[in-house]
């Protein structure tokens, strides 16, 4: 399973979070950059998705950034060829 590795540090305003996510996972040119575009992404995905500095990113985003953590959490439960891990 491939593992990807994203920075919470450099998650501090919604597009810098979407800006990481697309470059950490490899998202498509099409990503929509948004929410519902993330799910869409991974709940598909096969892979281990581990976040660092997950505390730096909650402090920044607020309630965005426990959505994003929201989002992550669901599709590992739902899809069991995706896990997620927090730091």
């Amino acid at each position: 399973m491939v593992t990807y590795i994203l920075d919470g540090s450099k998650m501090l305003s919604r597009e810098t979070a979407h800006d990481e996510l697309a470059r950490a996972l490899h998202l498509p040119e099409y990503y929509g950059r948004n929410l519902d575009a993330l799910w869409d992404c991974v709940s598909t995905m096969q892979a281990h998705v581990a976040l660092v500095s997950s505390a730096a990113m909650l402090e920044a985003l607020g309630l965005y950034g426990k959505k994003i953590l929201s989002i992550l959490e669901e599709a590992a439960q739902k899809n069991p060829a995706f896990s997620f891990s927090q730091e």
